[in-house]
């Protein structure tokens, strides 16, 4: 059975931070609902138990249920190693920071900063997520192994600094996508804002709607990549479907950021005629 906890009629303290790091299968398993009930939620300086906000149900066997909107609660699943954590509602702000195994499934949207530092796992947004999507820690590469994907649109600067991993926006992306990144996957179903891939060293930007790239990035040529036939039946099976025929395109290939001879490369589908 699984731990479903739901958001109390709590009047949180408006513009207050409140730390929900505490809301991970690490730190729930295997204790009882009385001292999860214990676990402190920080609100401002000070510490709330968690059972003062919500209500508890169930066990904790590694599959946790949040239902209410968490918008206001910042590092939601921080740290996760393993488990399932499902949100239906929208998350605050660094939601799955850290996180190196397990999944994060977020229902609404995501704040800033979702997926920050992540080394590994599986970030679901079923909403939209803000900016700096997939951000570095501070001092840090960005992503470094791990998936995310996003369903609806992301701000700006998603995938900055990725090092490692896969990031998939459904809709639109904001200006600066893929920025610095040193290699991994950047898919972006929707638009693409000015700037992406901009002082890129390596990795891949794939594009499925008419792009304008930088112009320290060299054209060479179409041709079809046959690697994206995986990527189409692997986001298929997430719930982000590539618009049909994706995998087998013909595709324009654009490498650099050349400023600072960067290899790195950005894919354009060609228009269906």
């Amino acid at each position: 059975m699984s731990l479903v906890l739901r958001r109390k009629p709590w009047r949180l303290p408006v513009g207050l931070p409140i730390d929900a790091a505490s809301l991970s299968p690490d730190r729930l398993a295997g204790i009882d609902r009385a001292e999860i009930g214990r676990l402190p939620v920080l609100v401002g300086r000070l510490a709330e138990p968690l059972g003062d906000l919500f209500s508890i149900e169930g066990e904790a066997d590694g599959d946790v249920v949040v239902e209410g909107d968490l918008a206001g609660f910042s590092r939601v699943g921080a740290g996760m190693t393993r488990g399932r954590l499902t949100v239906r509602g929208a998350v605050g702000s660094r939601a799955g920071s850290g996180m190196s195994g397990g999944v994060l499934a977020v229902e609404g949207d995501a704040g800033a900063r979702a997926g920050e530092g992540m080394r590994g796992g599986v970030l679901l947004v079923g909403g939209s997520a803000a900016a700096h999507l997939a951000a570095p820690l501070p001092g840090r590469a960005g992503l470094d192994r791990g998936t995310i994907i996003v369903r609806g649109s992301a701000g700006p600067m998603a995938a900055f600094r990725m090092r490692r991993g896969l990031v998939a926006i459904g809709g639109d992306a904001g200006p600066g996508a893929g920025t610095a990144l040193v290699a991994g996957s950047l898919f972006i179903l929707g638009s693409a804002g000015a700037g992406a891939g901009a002082l890129m060293r390596r990795g891949t930007i794939v594009l499925f709607r008419a792009y304008d790239p930088l112009p320290v990035f060299r054209s060479g040529g179409r041709r079809r990549f046959p690697f994206l036939s995986l990527y189409a039946d692997a986001l298929a099976a997430a719930g982000l479907p590539l618009p049909p025929g994706s995998g087998g395109a013909a595709y324009t290939r654009f490498t650099g950021d050349a400023s600072g001879g960067g290899r790195g490369e950005i894919l354009i589908r060609e228009e269906p005629s």
